[in-house]
Protein backbone atom coordinates (compact mmCIF):
# COMPACT_ATOMS: atom_id res chain seq x y z
CA UNK A 1 0.00 0.00 0.00
CA UNK A 2 1.09 3.26 -0.67
CA UNK A 3 1.06 5.93 1.82
CA UNK A 4 -1.80 8.02 0.63
CA UNK A 5 -3.90 4.39 0.98
CA UNK A 6 -2.96 3.99 4.26
CA UNK A 7 -4.14 7.23 4.98
CA UNK A 8 -7.33 6.77 3.63
CA UNK A 9 -7.49 3.20 5.40
CA UNK A 10 -6.86 4.80 8.72
CA UNK A 11 -9.47 7.20 8.09
CA UNK A 12 -11.81 4.12 7.65
CA UNK A 13 -10.23 3.08 10.78
CA UNK A 14 -10.75 6.01 12.83
CA UNK A 15 -14.89 5.67 11.66
CA UNK A 16 -14.74 1.67 12.79
CA UNK A 17 -12.85 2.35 16.34
CA UNK A 18 -15.39 5.59 16.63
CA UNK A 19 -18.76 3.94 15.99
CA UNK A 20 -17.45 1.16 18.14
CA UNK A 21 -16.54 3.13 20.89
CA UNK A 22 -20.20 4.79 20.82
CA UNK A 23 -22.22 1.60 21.03
CA UNK A 24 -20.05 0.27 23.68
CA UNK A 25 -17.63 2.48 25.31
CA UNK A 26 -16.69 0.62 28.05
CA UNK A 27 -16.69 -2.88 26.76
CA UNK A 28 -14.69 -1.78 23.27
CA UNK A 29 -12.17 -0.18 25.45
CA UNK A 30 -11.39 -2.79 27.86
CA UNK A 31 -11.20 -5.35 24.90
CA UNK A 32 -8.95 -3.31 23.05
CA UNK A 33 -6.47 -2.69 25.70
CA UNK A 34 -6.29 -6.42 26.55
CA UNK A 35 -6.45 -8.12 23.36
CA UNK A 36 -4.88 -5.54 20.83
CA UNK A 37 -2.92 -3.26 23.66
CA UNK A 38 -0.12 -6.47 24.53
CA UNK A 39 0.74 -7.39 21.18
CA UNK A 40 0.95 -3.45 20.07
CA UNK A 41 3.42 -3.12 23.10
CA UNK A 42 5.43 -6.04 22.56
CA UNK A 43 5.55 -5.18 18.86
CA UNK A 44 6.36 -1.78 19.17
CA UNK A 45 8.96 -2.41 22.42
CA UNK A 46 11.02 -4.23 19.43
CA UNK A 47 10.88 -2.28 16.64
CA UNK A 48 12.18 0.42 18.94
CA UNK A 49 14.58 -1.44 20.57
CA UNK A 50 16.06 -1.97 16.41
CA UNK A 51 16.35 1.94 16.33
CA UNK A 52 18.41 2.40 19.06
CA UNK A 53 14.94 3.88 20.99
CA UNK A 54 15.08 7.57 18.45
CA UNK A 55 18.35 8.67 20.96
CA UNK A 56 21.29 8.95 20.26
CA UNK A 57 23.28 6.65 22.11
CA UNK A 58 23.06 3.00 22.30
CA UNK A 59 22.46 2.50 26.05
CA UNK A 60 19.92 5.89 26.74
CA UNK A 61 16.79 3.74 26.96
CA UNK A 62 18.62 1.99 30.24
CA UNK A 63 17.76 4.85 32.96
CA UNK A 64 14.36 5.26 30.78
CA UNK A 65 13.67 1.95 31.57
CA UNK A 66 14.75 1.27 35.19
CA UNK A 67 12.52 4.22 35.85
CA UNK A 68 9.52 2.29 34.33
CA UNK A 69 10.10 -0.78 36.52
CA UNK A 70 10.17 2.06 39.46
CA UNK A 71 7.07 3.26 39.00
CA UNK A 72 5.72 -0.36 38.30
CA UNK A 73 7.05 -1.52 42.11
CA UNK A 74 5.57 1.83 43.65
CA UNK A 75 1.81 1.42 42.12
CA UNK A 76 0.35 0.04 45.16
CA UNK A 77 -2.85 -0.11 43.97
CA UNK A 78 -1.52 -2.21 40.69
CA UNK A 79 0.86 -4.68 42.88
CA UNK A 80 -1.59 -5.20 45.56
CA UNK A 81 -1.39 -5.74 48.78
CA UNK A 82 -0.24 -9.06 48.38
CA UNK A 83 2.85 -8.33 46.45
CA UNK A 84 3.73 -5.07 48.15
CA UNK A 85 3.84 -6.94 51.68
CA UNK A 86 6.18 -9.08 49.53
CA UNK A 87 8.40 -6.61 48.42
CA UNK A 88 8.61 -5.55 51.79
CA UNK A 89 9.39 -8.37 53.46
CA UNK A 90 12.92 -8.24 50.77
CA UNK A 91 13.59 -4.76 52.38
CA UNK A 92 12.06 -2.96 49.99
CA UNK A 93 9.39 -1.23 51.86
CA UNK A 94 11.13 2.18 51.38
CA UNK A 95 11.52 1.87 47.94
CA UNK A 96 7.95 0.99 47.16
CA UNK A 97 6.43 4.09 49.79
CA UNK A 98 8.57 6.30 47.82
CA UNK A 99 8.02 5.33 44.47
CA UNK A 100 4.24 5.31 45.27
CA UNK A 101 4.94 8.76 46.75
CA UNK A 102 6.39 10.33 44.07
CA UNK A 103 5.03 8.63 40.59
CA UNK A 104 4.19 11.85 38.97
CA UNK A 105 7.96 13.40 39.33
CA UNK A 106 9.24 9.87 38.14
CA UNK A 107 7.36 10.26 35.05
CA UNK A 108 8.35 13.79 34.91
CA UNK A 109 11.87 12.60 34.83
CA UNK A 110 11.61 10.39 32.47
CA UNK A 111 10.46 12.34 30.23
CA UNK A 112 12.89 15.39 30.66
CA UNK A 113 15.45 12.65 30.07
CA UNK A 114 14.11 12.17 27.02
CA UNK A 115 14.13 15.26 25.71
CA UNK A 116 18.02 15.83 27.32
CA UNK A 117 19.04 12.64 25.51
CA UNK A 118 17.59 13.48 21.82
CA UNK A 119 18.66 16.99 22.44
CA UNK A 120 22.75 16.70 22.93
CA UNK A 121 25.12 13.64 22.61
CA UNK A 122 27.87 15.23 25.09
CA UNK A 123 27.70 14.05 28.38
CA UNK A 124 29.11 17.99 29.47
CA UNK A 125 25.53 19.01 28.25
CA UNK A 126 23.72 15.78 29.32
CA UNK A 127 24.88 16.44 32.95
CA UNK A 128 23.95 19.94 32.82
CA UNK A 129 20.84 19.44 31.54
CA UNK A 130 19.74 16.31 34.15
CA UNK A 131 21.03 18.73 36.89
CA UNK A 132 18.80 20.97 36.23
CA UNK A 133 15.83 18.84 35.41
CA UNK A 134 16.23 17.31 39.43
CA UNK A 135 16.01 20.26 40.42
CA UNK A 136 12.52 21.02 38.80
CA UNK A 137 11.77 17.51 40.08
CA UNK A 138 12.80 18.95 43.48
CA UNK A 139 10.59 22.61 43.19
CA UNK A 140 7.58 20.52 41.74
CA UNK A 141 7.35 18.11 44.82
CA UNK A 142 3.65 17.64 46.17
CA UNK A 143 2.55 18.42 50.15
CA UNK A 144 2.00 14.56 50.94
CA UNK A 145 -1.39 13.59 52.66
CA UNK A 146 -1.32 11.69 55.72
CA UNK A 147 -0.29 8.00 55.31
CA UNK A 148 -3.91 7.04 57.50
CA UNK A 149 -7.41 7.75 57.84
CA UNK A 150 -8.28 11.96 56.81
CA UNK A 151 -9.59 13.23 60.15
CA UNK A 152 -9.41 16.91 60.10
CA UNK A 153 -10.08 19.38 57.59
CA UNK A 154 -6.50 20.86 56.70
CA UNK A 155 -5.29 16.65 56.13
CA UNK A 156 -7.81 16.82 53.58
CA UNK A 157 -6.96 20.19 52.17
CA UNK A 158 -3.32 18.79 51.83
CA UNK A 159 -5.13 15.61 49.95
CA UNK A 160 -7.01 17.36 47.49
CA UNK A 161 -3.83 19.93 47.03
CA UNK A 162 -1.92 16.99 45.28
CA UNK A 163 -4.41 14.76 43.95
CA UNK A 164 -6.48 17.84 41.96
CA UNK A 165 -3.15 19.76 41.27
CA UNK A 166 -2.06 20.30 37.35
CA UNK A 167 1.12 18.75 37.58
CA UNK A 168 0.26 15.64 39.22
CA UNK A 169 -2.72 15.85 36.47
CA UNK A 170 -0.37 15.48 33.90
CA UNK A 171 2.25 13.16 34.59
CA UNK A 172 0.48 10.94 36.80
CA UNK A 173 -2.96 10.28 34.89
CA UNK A 174 -3.02 11.90 31.33
CA UNK A 175 0.74 11.29 30.01
CA UNK A 176 0.29 7.23 30.63
CA UNK A 177 -2.94 7.14 29.43
CA UNK A 178 -4.47 9.51 26.95
CA UNK A 179 -1.91 12.09 26.34
CA UNK A 180 0.39 8.88 25.17
CA UNK A 181 -2.83 7.54 22.97
CA UNK A 182 -4.24 10.56 21.40
CA UNK A 183 -2.00 13.38 21.72
CA UNK A 184 1.23 11.52 20.78
CA UNK A 185 -0.79 9.53 18.45
CA UNK A 186 -1.72 12.98 16.61
CA UNK A 187 1.50 14.65 16.48
CA UNK A 188 2.54 11.48 14.37
CA UNK A 189 -0.25 11.93 12.31
CA UNK A 190 0.65 15.55 11.17
CA UNK A 191 4.12 14.98 11.17
CA UNK A 192 3.67 12.45 8.41
CA UNK A 193 1.56 14.44 6.39
CA UNK A 194 3.69 18.07 6.87
CA UNK A 195 6.74 15.54 5.73
CA UNK A 196 5.16 14.41 2.62
CA UNK A 197 2.89 17.29 2.22
CA UNK A 198 0.18 15.29 1.73
CA UNK A 199 -3.46 15.83 1.17
CA UNK A 200 -4.55 12.79 2.04
CA UNK A 201 -2.41 12.91 5.20
CA UNK A 202 -4.08 16.03 5.84
CA UNK A 203 -7.14 15.06 5.56
CA UNK A 204 -6.46 11.79 8.01
CA UNK A 205 -5.67 14.49 10.59
CA UNK A 206 -8.22 16.52 10.17
CA UNK A 207 -10.67 12.92 10.51
CA UNK A 208 -8.85 12.18 13.93
CA UNK A 209 -9.43 15.51 15.41
CA UNK A 210 -13.33 15.56 14.44
CA UNK A 211 -14.00 11.86 15.69
CA UNK A 212 -12.55 13.26 18.77
CA UNK A 213 -14.95 16.12 18.91
CA UNK A 214 -17.45 13.92 18.20
CA UNK A 215 -17.11 12.20 21.52
CA UNK A 216 -16.64 14.90 23.61
CA UNK A 217 -19.41 16.94 21.95
CA UNK A 218 -22.30 14.97 21.03
CA UNK A 219 -24.20 14.02 24.19
CA UNK A 220 -25.13 10.29 24.62
CA UNK A 221 -28.88 10.38 24.09
CA UNK A 222 -30.86 7.86 25.15
CA UNK A 223 -29.47 4.67 23.40
CA UNK A 224 -30.55 2.48 26.20
CA UNK A 225 -26.92 1.44 26.67
CA UNK A 226 -26.16 0.17 30.33
CA UNK A 227 -22.34 -1.66 30.25
CA UNK A 228 -22.44 -4.92 31.10
CA UNK A 229 -21.41 -6.33 34.88
CA UNK A 230 -17.99 -8.02 33.69
CA UNK A 231 -17.17 -4.36 32.56
CA UNK A 232 -18.00 -2.22 35.46
CA UNK A 233 -16.14 -5.08 37.31
CA UNK A 234 -12.79 -4.63 35.38
CA UNK A 235 -13.21 -0.75 34.70
CA UNK A 236 -13.51 0.18 38.20
CA UNK A 237 -9.80 -1.79 39.22
CA UNK A 238 -8.29 -0.17 36.19
CA UNK A 239 -9.60 2.73 34.94
CA UNK A 240 -12.29 4.31 36.89
CA UNK A 241 -10.19 7.69 37.98
CA UNK A 242 -9.43 8.47 34.88
CA UNK A 243 -13.14 9.18 34.07
CA UNK A 244 -13.08 10.62 37.48
CA UNK A 245 -10.30 13.50 36.04
CA UNK A 246 -12.00 14.03 33.04
CA UNK A 247 -15.33 14.68 34.40
CA UNK A 248 -13.57 17.55 36.85
CA UNK A 249 -11.32 19.09 34.29
CA UNK A 250 -13.48 18.94 31.33
CA UNK A 251 -16.59 18.68 33.01
CA UNK A 252 -15.81 21.00 35.74
CA UNK A 253 -17.28 19.25 38.67
CA UNK A 254 -15.40 20.05 41.98
CA UNK A 255 -13.02 18.00 42.86
CA UNK A 256 -15.01 17.51 46.56
CA UNK A 257 -18.09 16.16 44.86
CA UNK A 258 -16.92 13.76 42.28
CA UNK A 259 -17.41 10.82 44.29
CA UNK A 260 -20.90 11.48 43.92
CA UNK A 261 -21.38 10.60 40.71
CA UNK A 262 -21.66 6.69 38.93
CA UNK A 263 -19.09 6.74 36.12
CA UNK A 264 -20.83 3.56 34.65
CA UNK A 265 -24.26 5.36 34.00
CA UNK A 266 -23.54 9.35 34.31
CA UNK A 267 -24.13 10.74 30.63
CA UNK A 268 -20.83 12.78 30.69
CA UNK A 269 -18.61 9.80 31.77
CA UNK A 270 -19.81 7.69 28.84
CA UNK A 271 -19.64 10.66 26.55
CA UNK A 272 -15.46 10.63 28.07
CA UNK A 273 -15.67 6.85 28.05
CA UNK A 274 -16.41 6.99 24.28
CA UNK A 275 -13.49 9.38 23.42
CA UNK A 276 -11.01 6.88 26.17
CA UNK A 277 -12.29 4.06 23.69
CA UNK A 278 -12.05 5.40 20.42
CA UNK A 279 -8.64 7.07 21.49
CA UNK A 280 -6.91 3.51 22.87
CA UNK A 281 -8.42 1.44 19.94
CA UNK A 282 -7.61 3.49 16.88
CA UNK A 283 -4.00 4.18 18.34
CA UNK A 284 -3.70 0.24 18.12
CA UNK A 285 -5.33 -0.07 14.82
CA UNK A 286 -3.22 2.73 13.71
CA UNK A 287 -0.23 1.55 14.58
CA UNK A 288 -0.96 -2.17 12.71
CA UNK A 289 -2.04 -0.35 10.23
CA UNK A 290 1.16 0.91 8.89
CA UNK A 291 3.09 -2.52 9.04
CA UNK A 292 3.99 -1.70 5.44
CA UNK A 293 5.59 1.57 6.19
CA UNK A 294 7.22 1.45 9.74
CA UNK A 295 8.17 -2.74 9.19
CA UNK A 296 8.13 -3.22 12.57
CA UNK A 297 7.19 -7.19 11.88
CA UNK A 298 10.76 -7.22 10.11
CA UNK A 299 12.61 -8.51 13.33
CA UNK A 300 14.55 -12.28 13.83
CA UNK A 301 12.18 -15.13 13.14
CA UNK A 302 13.08 -16.36 16.85
CA UNK A 303 12.22 -12.71 18.11
CA UNK A 304 9.03 -12.50 16.45
CA UNK A 305 7.77 -15.97 17.73
CA UNK A 306 8.76 -15.13 21.53
CA UNK A 307 6.41 -11.88 20.68
CA UNK A 308 3.67 -13.88 19.53
CA UNK A 309 4.35 -16.44 22.47
CA UNK A 310 3.67 -13.55 24.55
CA UNK A 311 1.11 -12.22 23.53
CA UNK A 312 -1.16 -15.43 23.56
CA UNK A 313 0.23 -15.70 27.23
CA UNK A 314 -0.52 -12.04 28.30
CA UNK A 315 -4.32 -12.46 27.12
CA UNK A 316 -4.32 -16.10 28.11
CA UNK A 317 -3.17 -14.44 31.54
CA UNK A 318 -5.42 -11.75 31.38
CA UNK A 319 -8.17 -14.12 31.17
CA UNK A 320 -7.38 -16.24 33.45
CA UNK A 321 -6.56 -14.00 36.35
CA UNK A 322 -7.23 -10.37 36.14
CA UNK A 323 -5.35 -9.16 38.92
CA UNK A 324 -1.96 -10.59 37.60
CA UNK A 325 -3.10 -10.10 34.30
CA UNK A 326 -3.20 -6.86 34.35
CA UNK A 327 -0.10 -6.20 36.32
CA UNK A 328 1.53 -7.74 33.49
CA UNK A 329 -0.03 -5.46 31.00
CA UNK A 330 0.52 -2.09 33.25
CA UNK A 331 4.28 -3.37 32.82
CA UNK A 332 4.34 -3.39 29.63
CA UNK A 333 1.99 -0.44 29.11
CA UNK A 334 4.27 1.83 31.34
CA UNK A 335 7.14 0.24 29.84
CA UNK A 336 6.31 1.31 25.95
CA UNK A 337 5.50 4.48 27.32
CA UNK A 338 8.51 5.67 28.73
CA UNK A 339 10.24 4.02 25.88
CA UNK A 340 8.57 6.07 23.49
CA UNK A 341 9.24 9.17 25.00
CA UNK A 342 12.51 9.83 22.90
CA UNK A 343 10.48 9.38 19.34
CA UNK A 344 7.97 11.52 20.70
CA UNK A 345 10.33 14.28 21.71
CA UNK A 346 11.68 13.43 17.50
CA UNK A 347 8.02 13.92 16.23
CA UNK A 348 7.46 17.50 17.82
CA UNK A 349 11.10 18.44 16.59
CA UNK A 350 10.04 17.69 13.19
CA UNK A 351 6.66 19.26 13.20
CA UNK A 352 8.60 22.36 14.01
CA UNK A 353 11.23 22.33 11.43
CA UNK A 354 8.65 21.34 8.89
CA UNK A 355 6.29 23.92 9.56
CA UNK A 356 9.36 26.01 9.53
CA UNK A 357 10.29 25.15 5.86
CA UNK A 358 6.66 25.69 5.31
CA UNK A 359 6.27 29.63 6.81
CA UNK A 360 10.10 30.57 5.47
CA UNK A 361 9.69 28.95 2.26
CA UNK A 362 10.02 32.19 -0.19
CA UNK A 363 7.63 32.22 -3.02
CA UNK A 364 8.98 31.39 -6.49
CA UNK A 365 9.46 34.51 -8.86
CA UNK A 366 6.98 34.01 -11.61
CA UNK A 367 8.10 32.38 -14.97
CA UNK A 368 8.11 35.24 -17.92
Amino acid sequence: MTANQIDYANIGLMLVALVAGFLLPFEVFLFSYAFLGPLHYLTEISWLHDRQYFSPKKWDWVPIAILGVLILIGAKAVMGPEIVGRLESFGLGGLVAWADQYVYDITFFAFGLAFIFVIFKDWTYRTAGIMVLLLAAWIFVLPEPVSGPITTQAQYDVYEQKYSHVFFKIFAVYTPTLIHVYLFTGAFILFGALKRRSSAGYLSFAAFVTCALACLLITPGDLGYAPTEWAVSSYAKTFESLNMYLMMDLGQIPFRQINEFNIFNDPLSIQFTRFIAFAYTYHYLNWFSKTSVIQWHKVPKARFLVVIVLWVASIALYLYNYSIGFRWLFLLSFLHVLLEFPLNHQSFIGIAKELSKMISRKPQAAKT
